[in-house]
This record gives structure tokens, C-alpha cells and sequence, in this order.
């Protein structure tokens, strides 16, 4: 399987310092009068649901902590891309192309498909089953191939169409699907039904693109070319002071709860509406193939709570699917003076371990450093108090438990397991030895981050600094660490520190030393080193 690593652009180009920083019989109908459904006047706070989008030549690209998994960017392909589909707790995702070809990455199974085998017309889309294990693609001539456990409950492939197949939405069930048409006919089979409020004439104005359910099924969203969701039944439609995406939209998705929804056009560009937070777009970044289709990710809405008290000590729980999980303590970057528990890629690492049986504390802290230490391990004793709550089993003495931190949260965590037991620690890009880190900064090794520094420490100039300071706060420069089982992990060409800081905490503790290539950056990290991650944190 093709494992091209095609990172969004957007999200990439702000992460280095965000981490450091901070069958039935068709029933024929189309989309409701406009004003039909009331439109919502006030829209639902903002979600950090991530999402993704896929291009023609098969590059993904992702926003708001959805995770990369791989694609077909940069692969031979026989027919271009025309669809994507998510994996349930964002553990993977599928690309379809034309052809009929299914390309699974992460923990998306394959199912099958219509890659190698005639078809009377191309595909044009596909659907996911709502527990990931099985989907439906379809074809512009409205013919349906169900594999899994996506059931079929018929198509429109033996009529005679005067409009081309372009979207399926499936009930949340899984017993029925709508199939929308270009001039915007929607035909409902098995349990899928025509919601009120809709009309017997097109009132769009222009081509329909794509269709999304509500997340009971009440209603749907048709969207159009010009940028626009037409809604229908118990769907809303909101209003953004972005303006709309223009011409050229490729469709929009609804985010998870069905408050808000996104739509895109073929450059990339994004357009954020209701509850679904803007995040970034490809547009005006260089492209090898249009953008075809937008997915999200329905992640687990985490609990919000505090280990102390004070708004700087509060902490996101994303509690295990299963009881008796081993406990994570996540601690973000930014300097030791910003950043926070919701930076990009952290809530996505978040989800990524919950999805995989583990109950995360995803914490923020007092940016006062060294406060920040004190704050981690006040956290870890929260988590020890609280984590049978949330079907986690930290164990005797922090025995189950793991602190995973980023950029100065890997100093932190590394600094907090000197003071309590834990079983393991994960530190990523985490500068560990500061005399000789505030050397590399002046010297010009990124000598933009010296004026941050100078405020985390109060030392200005950094020489100013004692040596005693400096050695309080270098966690490679204490007694070796015994007990814990440990992951140093740093990318080859890190720009904001040197590949010789985390070479010298994982010498200094006995750890493994987990290099990537290229220029990621803390939490950036992690889709390559996840599996070394579990490892630590399951023992």
C-alpha cells in the first residue's frame, strides 16, 4: 500500500510554532423551496472536529488535528481520485477512484472493490458504514456496490437518466441511503425517507454536488456548485462572515452533531459554517490535482474538567472505550510561555489514543515556568485520583500510567518523572540540556526563539542566566531516571532543537532514540511513532 506522506500544507506551515509556541423503488423528489426550513439564527459554539480533504491525484490533506495515515499522492494510478471516506475515531480513511479502486490507510480494513472489473459508468463517491466495516461506492449512472457490511437496498442503475449520480448519504442505521443527482433529484431506498418541506421543482440555481445527513436522519443537505447547502427536514442552514467558497465547489460534509458543516471547491479553498471551526485551507498553495472531496472526523467529544481549580489547570478526559485502560498524562509545547491542551495535532493525538484503548488527560498548566512542572505533577496525581471514573487503571504507584509531552511539554514530562513514579515517558522534541540549547539559539540556530526564552527564564540576556538555573531546568543533566520505560523521539532536520538535545536525554537515560526524517516537529511526530508510543504506554 502506497504510504505517500502528503501533510497539509496549512497545518504544517504554522505547527513548528504553534508546538513550541503554543431493494425498494425509488421515490423521486428534489430539495425544499428556499425558506421552506427555518434558518438558524444563532450559530452553535465552535467544535475542534478536524477534517480532511483528497485530491485528484490522491494527496490528503489535514486540518484541525484529523491525523495523516498516508495516500496515494505521488502513486501510479489507473483512474484519478473521486472520493474519501473516515474510519470511525479518526483511526484511518479510504480514497476511491474512479475506477472503482479502494486505497485503505491506518486502521480502515478493506472490504473489497470494483478496481479491475467493468463498470457501465465511473465511480463517482463513496460512503463509509457508520461502524467502519464495510461501505458503498456509486456510479454515475446510479448503479451501488455494497461491500461489508453496508447493506444494499437498490440503485438507479437499470434507468435511463437524464442527470448523473454525484452524492449517497447513508441513514444513521446503515438500513437505507439517499442518492442525489446533479439537477438535485434525490431518491430514497430502504429506510431512508423524504424529509418535509421539500419541493417537486429544482430551486437551486445550479449543479448539486454532494449530500450529508443529519445525525438522526430527519433531514438532509444538498450542496451545490455556487458554494451553497440547501437543506431539508430537521437540517439548518447558518450563516459565516467568510462569504461563501465560490464557484467550483466540489460539495460540502456536515460536521458530527450536525450543528455546522464545511464546503470546499476545487483549489482547496474552505468555508466554515455553524458549529464547524475554520482551520485552514489549501487554497492559494500549489496543487497536483484538484480537490475532489471533504470528510470529518467524528472524534469522541472529551470532558472538561480541573486539577486544581484555576482556569490555567484545566484538563480535557477522553475516557477509554474499554475499563481497566492504562492512563496517559498529555502535555503540549509553547515555549514554557503559551500554548495549550487544544494546539493543532494534540486533541488528534488525543483521540488517536483513547481510539486505542487508553484513557488520556490531555492537561494545560500555569505558564510560569518552572510552575509548569509543579502543574504536571499535580495533573498526575489528579489522573491517579480520578481515572477509575473514566475506565482507567493508572495502577499502584503510577504503574499504568504514561506522561507523553511535546516540545517544552517533553521537558516537562521528563523534569515531572523525576519527582513522582510513573511506568513510562514519552518526550518529543523536548529540549533537555539548556546550556547547551541557549548556545545553539544564539548562535543562530534559531535565534527568532531567543526573545521567548529570555521571558520563560528571566534571564536577558540568556548568558545571563546562571549555570546553576540552567542546570536545574536540563533534565539530561540530573542523576539518570530509573523505573520508567522511555521513547525520545525528534525528527532529523528539527529546526527549532537540535537533533543533539533529544540524542543526549536518550543517552542519559538508557532510552530509545526514535529519529524521522524531515523537519516535524513534537506532536508531528506522532503518526510515525505511534506504534512505539503504544508500546510504552501498554508495557
Amino acid at each position: 500500500m502506497a504510504k505517500n506522506r502528503s501533510r497539509s500544507l496549512p497545518t504544517r506551515g504554522v505547527l513548528a510554532v504553534l508546538c513550541l509556541l503554543g431493494a425498494t423503488g425509488a421515490v423521486l423528489a428534489s430539495a425544499r423551496p428556499a425558506g421552506a426550513t427555518p434558518t438558524a439564527s444563532l450559530a452553535p459554539p465552535l467544535h475542534s472536529y478536524g477534517y480532511r480533504m483528497v485530491a485528484g491525484d490522491g494527496g490528503v490533506f489535514d486540518f484541525n488535528g484529523a491525523r495523516f495515515y498516508g495516500s496515494m499522492g505521488g502513486a501510479h494510478l489507473n483512474r484519478p481520485e473521486v472520493g474519501l471516506a473516515d474510519a470511525p475515531g479518526d483511526l484511518g480513511y479510504w480514497e476511491v477512484a474512479g475506477d472503482g479502486g479502494i486505497f485503505a490507510f491506518g486502521d480502515a480494513p478493506f472490504h473489497g472493490s470494483m478496481g479491475g472489473l467493468r463498470l457501465n459508468a465511473p465511480v463517482v463517491g463513496m460512503v463509509a458504514s457508520a461502524d467502519g466495516n464495510g461501505y458503498l461506492l456509486f456510479a454515475g449512472d446510479g448503479g451501488i456496490f455494497a461491500f461489508g457490511d453496508a447493506g444494499f437496498h437498490g440503485s438507479l442503475g437499470d434507468l435511463r437518466l437524464t442527470s448523473p449520480v454525484v452524492g449517497v448519504a447513508g441513514t444513521p442505521d446503515g438500513g437505507g441511503y439517499w442518492i442525489l443527482q446533479r439537477d438535485g433529484t434525490v431518491s430514497v431506498f430502504g429506510d431512508a425517507t423524504i424529509p418535509t418541506f421539500v419541493s417537486p421543482t429544482n430551486n437551486f440555481g445550479s449543479a448539486a454536488m454532494s449530500i450529508a445527513s443529519t445525525p438522526d436522519g430527519g433531514g438532509y443537505w444538498v450542496y451545490t456548485t455556487d458554494g451553497e447547502a440547501h437543506a431539508s427536514g430537521d437540517a439548518s442552514t447558518w450563516t459565516s462572515a467568510g462569504g461563501s467558497v465560490g464557484v467550483w465547489s466540489i460539495g460540502g460534509v456536515s460536521t458530527p452533531d450536525g450543528l455546522g458543516y464545511w464546503t470546499a471547491n476545487v483549489v482547496g479553498a474552505v468555508q466554515a459554517y455553524g458549529d464547524a471551526s475554520d482551520a485552514g485551507s489549501m487554497a492559494g498553495q500549489h496543487l497536483n490535482g484538484p480537490i475532489v472531496a471533504i470528510s470529518t472526523v467524528a472524534a469522541p467529544v472529551p470532558i472538561d474538567g480541573s486539577y486544581q481549580g484555576a482556569s490555567a489547570q484545566d484538563v480535557k478526559i477522553y475516557p477509554s472505550p474499554t475499563p481497566g485502560a492504562p492512563v496517559v498524562v498529555l502535555v503540549h509545547g509553547g515555549g514554557y510561555v503559551g500554548g495549550s491542551n487544544v494546539d493543532p495535532l494534540v486533541p488528534g493525538e488525543a483521540v488517536y489514543l483513547q481510539a486505542s484503548g487508553v484513557t488520556v488527560y490531555d492537561i494545560n498548566y500555569d505558564l510560569s515556568f518552572p510552575t509548569e512542572v509543579d502543574d504536571t505533577v499535580a495533573a498526575i496525581g489528579f489522573a491517579e485520583a480520578t481515572a477509575g471514573r473514566y475506565d482507567g487503571n493508572p495502577g499502584v504507584n503510577g504503574s499504568n500510567l504514561t506522561l507523553v509531552g511535546g516540545s517544552a511539554g517533553g521537558t516537562l514530562v521528563a523534569l515531572a518523572a523525576e519527582r513522582v513514579p510513573v511506568k513510562g515517558v514519552v518526550d518529543l522534541s523536548g529540549p533537555s540540556d539548556f546550556p547547551s540549547y541557549f548556545a545553539w539559539l544564539e548562535g543562530g540556530g534559531s535565534n527568532w526563539l531567543v526573545p521567548i526564552m529570555e521571558s520563560a527564564f528571566g534571564c536577558t540576556p540568556l548568558a545571563g542566566c546562571s549555570p546553576a538555573q540552567l542546570a536545574a531546568w536540563s533534565p539530561a543533566e540530573h542523576p539518570a531516571l530509573a523505573g520508567e520505560h522511555w521513547l525520545v523521539g525528534q525528527a532529523l532536520g528539527d529546526p527549532l532543537v537540535p537533533l543533539a538535545q533529544g540524542q543526549a536525554m536518550a543517552g542519559h537515560v538508557g532510552a530509545a532514540f526514535d529519529p524521522v526524517a524531515g523537519s516535524f516537529h513534537a506532536f508531528a511526530l506522532c503518526p510515525w511513532l505511534d506504534a512505539d508510543i503504544l508500546a510504552v504506554v501498554r508495557g
